[in-house]
């Protein structure tokens, strides 16, 4: 396990597809930094080779809870691990979707 090499996800792998559940589940429990603004519409800086690399840039938690209001997750740390597991192994579907953790939308 963890070993790219030899045919396995890496570690860096597994962590994306947590985040990706985490943004997803209901309520999520992490936000999506590239559709969190303060202005009416998505900036559109900084550009890197045609590519909208803005994500939202927080100073403190504190800041970040007043700009993504969304409500509070209630589940515990073994709902979240049974929950990550019946994501893949049930609900994502392997030949449409893809792990993205930039956008909510496939």
């Amino acid at each position: 396990m963890g070993d790219a090499s030899a045919g396995s996800l890496s570690s860096y792998a597994y962590i994306l597809m947590l985040i990706h559940y985490l943004q997803r589940t209901s309520p999520p429990v992490l936000p999506v930094l590239q559709q969190v603004y303060t202005t009416a519409t998505q900036p559109q800086e900084p550009i890197v080779d045609s590519w909208n690399c803005y994500f939202y840039q927080f100073k403190n938690p504190q800041e970040l809870h007043r700009v993504w209001r969304r409500q509070r997750n209630e589940s515990c740390v073994g709902q979240l691990w049974l929950g990550l597991l019946r994501y893949y192994a049930v609900e994502f579907d392997w030949l449409s979707e893809v792990v993205s953790i930039r956008r909510l939308e496939p």
